[in-house]
């Protein structure tokens, strides 16, 4: 229904966890192109304008991408994990799927939700472990850690 509306093409990807994806394929393969553990994922990102995922990997790579992101968490664990990014940057629910439309269409807001989730996810976290680690290490042998 919703993408007879708004005229949107809809492409649901399956990752190699997901456990409806029988129910997801008789639900929706009429309404939705529906692709199973795509290899190419970055190529979907760099065509969506938004994406609804759960609230794990995905997620994380959607904020590091800059994509206006519907959160749909899973279990309990990617509850708190939304609940803590919402803290920092704004995600969306699936009843607040007009708005992130709304802000697509706003290149000025987008440019900011942008700016925001790129900035929080600026993919500098390898380098920043090896910082505590090297720094853990450095007190340790200096006996500053005891």
């Amino acid at each position: 229904e919703q993408t007879k509306k708004t005229g949107r093409e809809i492409t649901v990807l399956l990752g190699r966890r997901n456990r409806d994806r029988e129910a997801v394929r008789k639900k929706y393969s009429s309404t939705c192109t529906i692709l199973d553990q795509v290899a190419d994922i970055e190529n979907y990102y760099a065509r969506s304008d938004i994406v609804i995922c759960g609230a794990g990997t995905t997620l994380m790579e959607v904020l590091f991408f800059g994509i206006p992101a519907v959160v749909l968490p899973q279990n309990e664990f990617e509850q708190r994990f939304m609940e803590e990014i919402a803290g920092h940057v704004r995600l969306f629910s699936l009843d607040q799927l007009d708005q992130a439309e709304a802000l697509v269409q706003d290149p000025e807001q987008l440019k900011e939700l942008k700016n925001s989730y790129m900035t929080y996810m600026d993919g500098g976290g390898k380098k920043r472990i090896y910082e505590i680690i090297r720094q853990a290490v450095e007190q340790d042998l200096n006996g500053t850690n005891r």
